[in-house]
């Protein structure tokens, strides 16, 4: 996720970054702060990007180097953020619940075969991007479906939303080991943009706010740009659909958290140009593409035969 101080206003990638370069080449990404452990299956749908994503290693010293995340939107397309760079040729683990994709027995590995990033891309905006897979994965939907959000005027201020990643747990900068996840309100814009004040402009369009409390400290951090952000709404059978709200893309660090208060991707900003994109640019085979049937060509009309002429008697 995209980084900015409310003091320093500096790039914890580089201590020595400027206010131009953190503009200029944003690389960070944030992760779950107070959160809990996921349980397996519980987010199947959640992507882990291996090494290869800008701005990988945030972490402590002992700290293995952070990824990417994303969704299993379709069963061979990712979305993710656009600030994470060209993930071309990178290995995903769709379903991932571990750090380290070798001792995630339960996730598939794929790679990204083609990445699109979102052409309006730019000073923190429409930070959304695409990865076709190489190969299909499909995962057990019986439990969770994921489905994107398409209102604009949704959700409302107040709405509890669910975070999930793998990155930083803590002020010290260490790595989650396991997928946790976190409950985090979303906030007005007004509100947001008074934080926000001196370093961007809100855009009510493409933008969504978390809220930040001082005294749970909850918030995403570093090494989870692109990750879901989603609702879970029960369905009376058992089962559950998570609404993907938004996605992880910029945040504060302050005096008293390394990672506060969150701007998400919207996803109804977007909504437009990630199916049209998915369908029609990267031929992929999800359920929101409209497959073209042929038309039925009309069977050639049958003339009447000729009459037989009588063959002339004999005399």
């Amino acid at each position: 996720m995209f980084s900015v101080s409310k003091n320093l206003f500096h790039a914890v990638v580089a201590a020595t970054a400027t206010i131009h370069s953190v503009f200029a080449s944003p690389l960070l990404e944030k992760s779950i702060i107070n959160g809990v452990e996921s349980q397996p299956g519980q987010f199947p749908y959640f992507v882990y990007f291996g090494e290869g994503c800008i701005g990988s290693s945030h972490g402590g010293p002992n700290s293995p180097p952070a990824g990417c995340s994303g969704s299993l939107i379709a069963p061979d397309i990712v979305l993710t953020a656009g600030h994470g760079g060209n993930l071309t040729n990178v290995l995903i683990s769709v379903g991932a619940t571990k750090q380290h994709m070798s001792d995630d027995s339960g996730a598939q590995i794929r790679t990204c075969e083609e990445w699109v990033r979102h052409p309006g891309f730019g000073d923190f905006n429409n930070d959304f991007a695409l990865c076709k897979l190489n190969e299909t994965a499909i995962i057990d939907e019986s439990f969770v479906r994921l489905e994107l959000n398409d209102d604009a005027s949704s959700p409302p201020d107040g709405t509890d939303l669910i975070a999930m990643g793998l990155g930083v747990i803590d002020n010290d900068l260490n790595f989650a080991k396991v997928l946790r996840n976190v409950t985090i309100p979303t906030r007005s814009l007004e509100t947001c943009q008074n934080v926000y004040e001196k370093y961007i402009e809100i855009l009510p369009e493409t933008m969504l706010c978390l809220e930040y409390n001082t005294g749970t400290n909850m918030a995403t951090c570093f090494a989870d740009n692109g990750a879901p952000v989603v609702k879970r709404v029960y369905q009376g059978d058992g089962s559950f659909v998570d609404i993907h709200y938004g996605l992880a893309s910029l945040g504060l660090h302050s005096d008293v958290s390394v990672c506060s208060d969150d701007i998400l991707a919207r996803t109804s900003g977007a909504i437009d140009w990630i199916k049209s994109t998915s369908c029609d640019t990267l031929n992929s085979v999800g359920s929101f593409c409209k497959k073209k049937t042929p038309k039925k060509t009309k069977a050639p009309k049958h003339t009447k035969a000729s009459k037989r002429t009588k063959a002339p008697k004999r005399s």
